[in-house]
């Protein structure tokens, strides 16, 4: 019988997980082969429900884009002026990424909860609600706020969805085919993103009778993929974790094939020994530091954030994962949002800079879904963020990322239409370009490969050591002491001139 030891302990197919010895389900005992695909066609199809209600909502970011031209219209008259309607448009923009930000800092606060599927129906609601919403747009006197409330719930749905999702999606699959589902993300927001510059065209939904449809539309899709998750059962990885061993292993017969149970429980019990069970004293065997779980559980989600920043398992991932996710989404804010503004100030005709808009986006998806299809995890931000992180700080690490991309986000999206309008598109466009050349650079020294690697061994390449900045500590330092030497010699210049009038 196949069986792994962990630790001087033996586990075969009959598993001690807990106080009761529970036998998992023969996946390949009835239909053999049949039963494989069967497996894998109920993962794949989950993974897919599961990118489609979360990354496919990246269209309605991009569907505002090509909603300037008749959107201003409506603006302009409403308000009265192009400065307010300008305004306005963009308070429509970024309410979305300001959602996005909220709903991060919410799966913060429920990142130990139990569950991965119910947080992910309940937000995959919040997320259909907000669309229609946003539909309302033309209603009398109070449409705009409508709208604005209606992007920030479809932002808190997609924040809560995007960090509960991708930690749902890296937990269902085994090792070998994680990084293609997490992967399907990044195909899904491609796909999103082209969807959302088509139906706004003026030959689809972007006329002067159906644009404030098309603001909400690609929620729609939303109730089919409600219907595959609520057929399929919570992560496996979350109910061994939880001890409930007959719906895990009703979970891994859904998931996966029985071949691939003992690699799956392995990388369990790795983290779990090295995450939660007390580590012994080498001189007395009595415990030498409680698990972080234990020192926040029943007191707070801040305190157990604060327990898990004095260590660099996860200090240090959150660093790596906070820069790669937060400038992967750069082209979102500074171009995708505002391109068709950017082709009209140059003089393009609106329905030109529309096409213009949708056929640039055409070669960057391309690239994407070639990633996708090669399973290469590192090679989306959406994919390797989520593995980064142990078992116990995969929900609060992506929390705390997406919070602080959004947030960046949401200002650089608020700003960007007035500071291309008034300043010149360079003033967009020169960040933005010198901002990927450091994102080149920075993954490919700092970013480990996690393609293949299970969640322990990822783990093992971060040091439990908190990341020490020594130039850059001595840099504000030395600035911080510049500025107190320039203030003083302010105060005594000040001083001076005033003693010369007096």
């Amino acid at each position: 019988m196949e069986s792994v030891v962990l630790h001087g302990q033996n586990y075969n197919k009959k598993c001690q997980f807990g106080k009761r010895a529970v036998t998992p389900p023969n996946v390949l005992g009835r239909g053999g082969g049949g039963c494989i695909l069967a497996a894998k066609m109920r993962m794949f199809a989950v993974a897919l429900s599961i990118g489609a209600g979360t990354m496919f909502l990246v269209s309605l970011d991009s569907v505002v884009d090509n909603l300037i031209p008749v959107a201003r219209k409506y603006l302009i008259e409403f308000y009265g002026s192009e400065k307010r309607a300008n305004f306005a448009w963009g308070w429509v923009v970024s309410a979305r990424s300001y959602g996005i930000a909220f709903g991060c800092f919410c799966a913060f606060l429920c990142s130990d909860c139990p569950s991965r599927k119910w947080p992910l129906v309940g937000s995959f609601l919040i997320s259909f609600i907000g669309g229609i919403l946003c539909m309302l747009i033309k209603v009398p006197e109070f449409g705009i706020a409508i709208c604005c409330l209606g992007r920030f719930l479809s932002g808190l749905g997609s924040g809560l969805a995007q960090v509960i999702g991708s930690a749902m999606l890296a937990e269902i699959p085994q090792i070998r085919l994680r990084g293609t589902c997490l992967a399907s993300l990044t195909v899904w927001a491609c796909v999103g993103e082209l969807a959302g510059l088509f139906m706004s065209l003026d030959t689809v939904l972007g006329t002067d009778e159906t644009w404030h449809i098309a603001l909400g539309f690609p929620v729609l899709i939303i109730p089919f993929t409600l219907a595959t998750l609520l057929m399929a059962p919570d992560s496996p990885r979350a109910l061994l974790l939880l001890g409930k061993e007959n719906a895990a292993f009703e979970s891994l017969k859904f998931y996966q094939n029985s071949e691939d149970w003992i690699p799956s429980l392995k990388d369990v019990k790795m983290e779990l020994y090295h995450n939660y069970w007390p580590k012994p004293n080498g001189q007395n065997g009595t415990s030498q530091e409680v698990p972080l779980l234990e020192k926040g559980r029943g007191i707070g989600e801040f305190f157990a954030l604060r327990c898990r920043f004095g260590t660099g398992k996860f200090v240090r991932p959150l660093i790596i994962g906070a820069f790669v996710l937060t400038l992967a989404h750069l082209d979102d804010w500074l171009w995708i949002s505002y391109s068709t503004q950017a082709f009209e100030n140059v003089g393009t005709a609106p329905s030109d800079a529309q096409r213009a808009s949708l056929w640039m986006a055409f070669p960057q998806h391309l690239l994407f879904r070639d990633c996708h299809f090669c399973a290469i995890a590192s090679g989306s931000a959406y994919s390797v963020a989520p593995e980064l992180f142990q078992q116990s700080d995969r929900i609060m690490g992506t929390a705390l990322i997406g919070i602080s991309q959004n947030l960046f986000g949401g200002f650089l999206a608020t700003i960007a239409l007035p500071l291309m309008n008034g300043s010149g598109i360079e003033y967009v466009l020169v960040p933005f370009i010198l901002l990927n050349i450091a994102y080149v650079v920075v993954i490919s020294k700092k970013l480990p490969e996690t393609n293949g690697k299970s969640f322990y061994e990822i783990s093992e390449k971060f040091s439990d050591k908190m990341p020490e900045f020594p130039s850059l500590t001595q840099y504000l330092r030395a600035f911080t002491r510049f500025i107190l030497i320039m203030g003083r010699k302010t105060v005594l210049l000040f001083h001076l001139i005033g003693k010369i009038v007096i």
